[in-house]
């Protein structure tokens, strides 16, 4: 980016071209976006139910190994 000023919509824009191209998910929409962030990160993802009222807590966990 040599010394050109870039906004945060233009370098988020180019960020995800770069992933997307890199991984291989081409322009459409991303089906199954837990699938993509497993295979492309170290983390796995888990969904749970939860009442409507309830508000969200997310936690990260270390794996053991």
């Amino acid at each position: 980016m040599s010394g050109r000023i870039f906004s945060n919509e233009l370098e988020g824009k180019a960020a995800a071209e770069s992933f997307r191209r890199k991984n291989g998910l081409g322009t459409g929409p991303i089906h199954d976006l837990i699938k993509v962030i497993e295979d492309t990160t170290t983390s796995e993802v888990v969904i749970l139910s939860a009442p409507t009222d309830c508000q969200a807590t997310f936690k990260t966990f270390q794996s053991a190994t």
